[in-house]
Protein backbone atom coordinates (compact mmCIF):
# COMPACT_ATOMS: atom_id res chain seq x y z
CA UNK A 1 0.00 0.00 0.00
CA UNK A 2 2.87 2.39 -0.26
CA UNK A 3 3.93 2.41 3.29
CA UNK A 4 7.69 2.05 4.15
CA UNK A 5 8.37 0.07 7.38
CA UNK A 6 11.98 -0.55 9.16
CA UNK A 7 11.27 -3.32 11.84
CA UNK A 8 14.02 -3.15 14.43
CA UNK A 9 15.25 -5.52 17.32
CA UNK A 10 18.13 -6.47 19.12
CA UNK A 11 17.61 -10.47 19.01
CA UNK A 12 18.51 -11.76 15.31
CA UNK A 13 16.12 -14.57 15.73
CA UNK A 14 13.54 -12.35 15.86
CA UNK A 15 14.53 -10.75 12.80
CA UNK A 16 14.91 -13.91 11.18
CA UNK A 17 11.38 -14.94 12.08
CA UNK A 18 9.67 -11.62 10.95
CA UNK A 19 11.57 -12.10 7.35
CA UNK A 20 9.67 -14.96 7.14
CA UNK A 21 6.76 -13.73 8.02
CA UNK A 22 6.96 -10.50 5.87
CA UNK A 23 7.62 -12.98 2.78
CA UNK A 24 4.72 -14.92 3.34
CA UNK A 25 2.44 -12.23 3.64
CA UNK A 26 4.30 -10.65 0.64
CA UNK A 27 4.93 -7.53 2.16
CA UNK A 28 7.85 -5.27 2.23
CA UNK A 29 9.71 -4.54 5.80
CA UNK A 30 13.62 -3.22 5.89
CA UNK A 31 14.60 -5.33 9.05
CA UNK A 32 17.54 -4.31 11.04
CA UNK A 33 19.32 -5.94 13.83
CA UNK A 34 20.50 -3.80 16.28
CA UNK A 35 19.53 -1.65 19.52
CA UNK A 36 16.60 0.59 19.21
CA UNK A 37 18.73 3.34 20.99
CA UNK A 38 21.58 3.93 18.61
CA UNK A 39 19.01 4.51 15.87
CA UNK A 40 20.14 7.80 13.39
CA UNK A 41 16.83 8.92 11.49
CA UNK A 42 16.54 12.59 10.84
CA UNK A 43 12.55 13.43 9.63
CA UNK A 44 12.03 10.26 7.65
CA UNK A 45 8.97 8.98 9.39
CA UNK A 46 5.20 9.46 9.95
CA UNK A 47 4.90 6.55 12.92
CA UNK A 48 6.78 5.40 15.29
CA UNK A 49 5.19 1.89 17.14
CA UNK A 50 7.09 0.39 19.95
CA UNK A 51 5.69 -3.00 21.18
CA UNK A 52 6.31 -5.16 24.23
CA UNK A 53 7.07 -2.55 26.87
CA UNK A 54 10.42 -1.40 25.27
CA UNK A 55 10.34 1.62 27.84
CA UNK A 56 10.76 -0.72 30.51
CA UNK A 57 14.18 -2.50 29.39
CA UNK A 58 15.90 0.93 30.23
CA UNK A 59 16.61 3.68 32.93
CA UNK A 60 15.03 6.72 33.09
CA UNK A 61 18.19 8.35 31.41
CA UNK A 62 18.06 5.96 28.44
CA UNK A 63 14.49 6.08 27.87
CA UNK A 64 14.73 9.84 27.81
CA UNK A 65 17.53 9.49 25.30
CA UNK A 66 15.59 7.10 23.32
CA UNK A 67 12.59 9.23 23.11
CA UNK A 68 14.70 12.37 21.70
CA UNK A 69 16.08 9.94 18.88
CA UNK A 70 12.71 9.02 17.77
CA UNK A 71 11.36 12.14 18.32
CA UNK A 72 14.16 13.10 15.83
CA UNK A 73 13.31 10.35 13.58
CA UNK A 74 9.49 11.70 13.03
CA UNK A 75 8.54 13.84 10.73
CA UNK A 76 7.13 16.95 12.43
CA UNK A 77 3.52 16.00 13.35
CA UNK A 78 4.52 12.45 13.37
CA UNK A 79 3.08 10.06 15.88
CA UNK A 80 4.66 7.47 18.57
CA UNK A 81 2.34 4.81 19.92
CA UNK A 82 3.86 2.29 22.53
CA UNK A 83 2.50 -0.06 25.10
CA UNK A 84 3.32 -0.37 29.02
CA UNK A 85 2.46 -2.84 31.55
CA UNK A 86 0.30 -1.07 34.30
CA UNK A 87 2.42 -1.50 37.56
CA UNK A 88 -0.66 -1.16 39.53
CA UNK A 89 -2.37 -4.17 37.71
CA UNK A 90 -2.06 -7.65 38.92
CA UNK A 91 0.31 -9.61 36.72
CA UNK A 92 0.71 -13.37 36.44
CA UNK A 93 3.45 -14.37 37.73
CA UNK A 94 5.65 -17.89 37.90
CA UNK A 95 6.17 -20.95 35.23
CA UNK A 96 3.77 -20.72 32.54
CA UNK A 97 3.10 -21.70 28.99
CA UNK A 98 1.43 -20.63 25.57
CA UNK A 99 1.11 -22.41 22.44
CA UNK A 100 2.14 -19.93 19.41
CA UNK A 101 2.08 -20.96 15.90
CA UNK A 102 1.92 -24.80 16.27
CA UNK A 103 5.17 -24.36 19.19
CA UNK A 104 5.41 -23.26 22.53
CA UNK A 105 6.95 -20.30 24.19
CA UNK A 106 7.91 -21.48 27.99
CA UNK A 107 7.93 -18.55 30.29
CA UNK A 108 9.49 -18.25 33.98
CA UNK A 109 8.46 -14.73 35.32
CA UNK A 110 8.81 -13.13 38.92
CA UNK A 111 7.92 -9.55 40.13
CA UNK A 112 9.46 -6.87 42.67
CA UNK A 113 6.81 -4.74 43.88
CA UNK A 114 8.77 -2.72 45.61
CA UNK A 115 11.37 -1.67 42.64
CA UNK A 116 8.21 -2.40 40.33
CA UNK A 117 10.37 -4.88 38.14
CA UNK A 118 9.58 -7.66 36.96
CA UNK A 119 12.39 -10.44 35.95
CA UNK A 120 11.72 -13.61 33.34
CA UNK A 121 13.35 -16.43 31.78
CA UNK A 122 11.99 -17.71 28.39
CA UNK A 123 12.17 -20.14 25.37
CA UNK A 124 10.67 -20.83 22.55
CA UNK A 125 9.88 -24.47 21.07
CA UNK A 126 9.11 -24.29 17.37
CA UNK A 127 6.76 -27.18 15.43
CA UNK A 128 9.68 -28.90 14.83
CA UNK A 129 10.95 -29.37 18.05
CA UNK A 130 13.76 -26.78 18.33
CA UNK A 131 14.32 -25.04 21.20
CA UNK A 132 15.36 -21.50 20.90
CA UNK A 133 16.81 -19.35 23.62
CA UNK A 134 17.82 -16.07 23.71
CA UNK A 135 21.77 -16.35 23.95
CA UNK A 136 23.89 -14.37 26.88
CA UNK A 137 22.21 -11.56 28.69
CA UNK A 138 19.13 -11.50 26.04
CA UNK A 139 17.76 -15.22 27.76
CA UNK A 140 16.91 -13.22 30.69
CA UNK A 141 14.45 -10.36 30.69
CA UNK A 142 14.21 -7.44 33.17
CA UNK A 143 11.35 -5.25 32.67
CA UNK A 144 10.61 -1.90 35.08
CA UNK A 145 7.26 -1.00 35.08
CA UNK A 146 6.81 2.97 35.13
CA UNK A 147 3.55 4.94 36.29
CA UNK A 148 1.53 7.01 33.82
CA UNK A 149 3.10 9.92 35.43
CA UNK A 150 6.85 8.49 34.91
CA UNK A 151 6.07 8.21 31.22
CA UNK A 152 4.65 11.07 30.48
CA UNK A 153 7.70 12.77 32.28
CA UNK A 154 9.85 11.31 29.62
CA UNK A 155 7.32 12.19 27.04
CA UNK A 156 7.96 15.80 27.94
CA UNK A 157 11.63 15.57 28.81
CA UNK A 158 12.39 14.43 24.75
CA UNK A 159 10.12 17.23 23.24
CA UNK A 160 6.61 14.90 23.20
CA UNK A 161 3.15 16.30 23.58
CA UNK A 162 1.13 13.67 25.36
CA UNK A 163 -1.89 12.47 24.11
CA UNK A 164 -3.89 9.55 25.17
CA UNK A 165 -4.08 6.64 27.11
CA UNK A 166 -5.71 3.20 26.62
CA UNK A 167 -6.04 0.40 28.95
CA UNK A 168 -5.77 -3.12 27.61
CA UNK A 169 -5.41 -3.78 23.61
CA UNK A 170 -9.61 -4.92 23.03
CA UNK A 171 -11.70 -2.97 20.71
CA UNK A 172 -13.11 -0.31 20.99
CA UNK A 173 -10.35 0.80 22.85
CA UNK A 174 -10.77 1.90 26.94
CA UNK A 175 -9.47 4.91 28.04
CA UNK A 176 -6.63 4.06 30.79
CA UNK A 177 -7.26 4.02 34.11
CA UNK A 178 -3.96 3.70 36.78
CA UNK A 179 -5.82 3.06 39.66
CA UNK A 180 -7.47 -0.18 39.55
Amino acid sequence: KGIRCVGIDIAPSLISYAKKKVQQEKVKVKYLVGDIRKIDYSKEFDYCIMIGSILGFFDMKDNIKLLVRIKKALKPGGLLLFDIKNPKKTQKYGKNWMQINKGYFLINNKFDSENRKESGEYLFIDASGNVNIMTKDLRREFNRLYFLSEIKYFLHKAGFEYLKSYGGFNLPPIKFRESL
